[in-house]
């Protein structure tokens, strides 16, 4: 009956990880605790299923099964979970653990494999998915009442409006591992910090996901010291090594890549917000940004010429199109004194 329900419906219509995972840990047997528990964290209200099925796509063509809120919870899930087998983990197992379209597979091996009870699972799933809807949703955005200190809320924000998702299994972990709130924000300090500053300093970031699972969740990276050694004593030049004063200084004002207006908008909003706690309450999504040199468009006869003559100057004006020195932040408020 189980391998029909994997195999034929998934063939129909098209299964979430959340469908297959709960046929798997929820027996006949077993109709009380999925209507007390499973039921109400995932499917007891219209508005629950709609934050689970939301889809946060960054284009129209992306939207898939897999960008769907539920699958990256999942995603999320197995990549904390796995690492309390750190010792049996095989390399291939590593490297398999963590694909998207093995998620309903991994949890399996949990059980199957490595002898987890289904409802001791199936509670921990619970635990983590609460903490992930009560601090990791989108409605962030919308919150008009950022705090100035490192916490949650900055971290969320910051996720949501980059869409920079590898970060979640930490966070996740954090908040699941660490009861006490000020080592948790202190936490959050320094991962905010770290976390604007690699976006501003140009690097390839090749591991950035394991990063945030196996470096540092396999290594029970659970205090702000313990993660300020970790990523302190990594080389200065070595990859995701925590930019100094100096390369950001440099990546600010030579960045050959553009910044693009969604990084540009999330740095400035976080930086605005810690300023003062006398800023205009506004959400992110109330914001947004300009250019002070306007980027060339095709259909756009405003655009500044090039200097044809000049090809140094050109190249520079190119560069400093795409720094953050050439945006400034707007509200609805600043929107219309522009006009």
């Amino acid at each position: 009956e189980q391998q029909i329900f994997d195999t034929i419906n998934s063939l129909g219509v098209p299964l979430t990880t959340c469908d297959l995972v709960k046929n798997f840990l929820y027996g006949p047997d077993d109709e009380q605790a999925y209507n007390e528990n499973w039921r109400v964290v995932f499917e007891g209200t219209k508005e629950t299923r709609d934050f689970w099925n939301t889809d946060a796509s960054k284009s129209r063509q992306e939207k898939t099964k897999d960008n769907s809120t539920i699958e990256r919870f999942f995603h999320a899930f197995v990549r904390i979970k796995m690492w309390d087998f750190k010792d049996q983990l095989t390399e291939a197992q590593k490297k398999s653990f963590v694909k998207m379209s093995n998620i309903f597979s991994t949890c399996k091996a949990f059980v199957e494999k490595f002898g987890i009870d289904k409802q001791d699972l199936a509670n921990e799933i619970i635990e983590y998915a609460k903490l992930f809807k009560n601090n990791l949703g989108a409605e962030v955005l919308d919150d008009e009442n950022m705090p100035m200190y490192g916490c949650i809320e900055r971290i969320s924000c910051f996720i949501n409006a980059t869409k920079q998702y590898s970060v979640i299994p930490y966070v996740l972990y954090i908040l699941h591992e660490v009861g006490d709130e000020a080592e948790r924000n202190k936490i959050f300090t320094y991962l905010e910090t770290y976390l604007v500053r690699r976006i501003l300093v140009e690097s390839n970031n090749k591991s950035y996901s394991e990063f945030f699972a196996e470096s540092l969740i396999g290594n029970k990276i659970k205090t702000a010291q313990d993660l300020r050694n970790f990523i302190d004593n990594k080389a200065a030049d070595a990859n995701l090594a925590m930019p100094n004063n100096a390369k950001l200084k440099l990546d600010i004002s030579t960045r050959n890549k553009g910044l693009g207006d969604v990084l540009a908008q999330t740095i400035l909003y976080l930086y605005e917000t810690k300023l003062s706690d006398n800023l205009v309450r506004k959400s992110y999504n109330e914001f947004y940004v300009q250019t002070l040199m306007p980027k060339p468009k095709a259909t756009n006869a405003n655009s500044w010429p090039q200097h044809r003559r000049d090809t140094a100057m050109e190249k520079e004006r190119v560069m400093l199109l795409g720094t953050l020195g050439n945006y400034f932040m707007l509200n609805s408020v600043g929107q219309k004194a522009l006009k």
